[in-house]
């Protein structure tokens, strides 16, 4: 039985994808982490005319916190699933199969899919109308909050550099993103090379190192 997937995780890009990296909430039971500090912060001339209520109740004192992040994620998938949609989780890394609940990343982002039956008509509007209410802007601004220093950065390019090495792929001891990006994306496909990309990723709690 077919079914119309779409992944709507936010994802930001900073040499990694985001996700969407990625516990609990309606899913897996478990206590999700929280990041620490007060949360991101958002500025009011940075958000939409378009905006929900909800997200701007949520957004409108200039700060997004964990736990107002927590409510949206949960919020969002809670639509989904009155829409008629099944929530699964996310993959942990590229090509791997995604776990059957949606969890929460060592980061602190949800992951998960809602999959709607590949005969609704209405299934991308569903989706649209559950991301325009409740999560739309919300996952990108934590998404970004949540991103890799650029010291863990670095110490994941070191990782995934003496992987490499060890299986005879010439890269400089501390590799810069120009020396492992278009490496990693050529070579991706070959097992070994999947392998070290996967440390880098685990490393920094994302589900995708690019370099």
């Amino acid at each position: 039985m077919g079914a119309t997937l779409r992944w709507v995780a936010a994802v930001s890009v900073v040499a990694v994808l985001l996700v969407s990296a990625a516990c609990g909430g309606e899913g897996a039971g478990k206590k999700q982490p929280l990041p620490e500090g007060a949360g991101a912060v958002v500025r009011e001339e940075d958000l939409p005319k378009d905006l929900s209520a909800y997200q701007r109740a949520i957004l409108g004192d200039g700060i997004l916190t964990a736990a107002e992040y927590q409510r949206a994620a949960l919020d969002v998938v809670r639509c989904h699933k009155e829409a008629g949609a099944s929530i699964v989780g996310y993959p942990a890394h590229p090509g791997e199969p995604g776990p059957k609940e949606p969890w929460w990343s060592p980061r602190g982002q949800y992951m998960y899919v809602p999959v709607y039956n590949e005969n609704d008509a209405a299934a991308e509007e569903k989706t649209n109308a559950c991301e325009d209410e409740y999560f739309r802007y919300i996952g990108p601004i934590w998404a970004n909050y949540i991103a890799p220093t650029p010291r863990e950065m670095q110490e994941a390019r070191d990782i995934v550099g003496r992987c490499l090495r060890d299986i005879g792929i010439d890269v400089p001891e501390h590799p810069a993103t120009q020396d492992l990006g278009p490496l990693l994306a050529a070579r991706r496909q070959e097992p070994e090379v999947a392998r070290c990309a996967r440390l880098g990723a685990d490393h920094i709690g994302m589900m995708f190192f690019a370099g």
